[in-house]
């Protein structure tokens, strides 16, 4: 049996490459892989807020997901997709 193997198509980020979307009253971010966790920190303290995590403050969220520095969060959108 032959299957038609369907691609999804490319999807829009969700924020700019570097950008962060924050809904500080429901404390929950929208944050690009390409930002820097210092970058990160420093807006999310605008907000009085922060991440509660210990990682190279040089280095991209990707980088510290990919590195298993950050887990136990509610989800992260990699590639579009919520894993």
């Amino acid at each position: 049996m032959t299957q038609n193997v369907q691609h999804r198509p490319p999807q829009q980020p969700l924020v700019e490459p570097k950008g962060v979307e924050l809904m500080r009253l429901d404390m929950t971010a929208i944050i690009s892989a390409a930002m820097t966790l210092g970058e990160l920190q420093a807006r999310l303290a605008e907000a009085n807020q922060w991440l509660p995590i210990d990682g190279d403050e040089h280095k991209t969220i990707g980088e510290l997901v990919s590195e298993n520095w950050i887990w136990g969060l509610a989800g992260f959108a990699v590639g579009g997709a919520v894993s």
